[in-house]
């Protein structure tokens, strides 16, 4: 039953994709992936992070939202194509590819933005 869960969630956070700020439905929908991989794979961590799976959510949506805060700042153009793709990678990792994602090379979700630039430090 918690597969077909999963699988129903993603397809409403698709269908719904169109519905508000595109930004703001990937902060949603990658943060439920993240948190449904994390519980999975990383149990502990997330055990000791987190009350439960509404607190992950919570949490991990307001660090993407910061992150799109910085990559709009940067002038970055943010591809939905790019952000639908990124949330069905992850929610398709395994445990290993997400541990490498996340933790070696801490770019989950760098491919959704594009022409970014630094800000120049004065």
């Amino acid at each position: 039953m918690r597969v077909v869960s999963a699988t129903l969630m993603s397809a409403l956070v698709f269908a719904l994709w169109g519905c508000g700020e595109p930004e703001e439905q990937f902060a949603a929908g990658m943060a439920d992936a993240i948190c449904d991989r994390m519980r999975v794979c990383d149990k502990g961590q997330y055990l000791d992070t987190y009350f439960g799976q509404g607190d992950c959510r919570s949490s991990q949506e307001a660090d993407l939202l910061a992150l799109i805060g910085e990559r709009e700042a940067q002038g970055c153009a943010f591809d939905e194509e790019e952000a639908l793709d990124a949330e069905s990678d992850v929610r398709d990792m395994n445990c290993e590819s997400f541990y490498e994602a996340v933790y070696v090379d801490a770019r989950l979700v760098e491919s959704v933005w594009s022409d970014c630039t630094e800000e120049e430090e004065e």
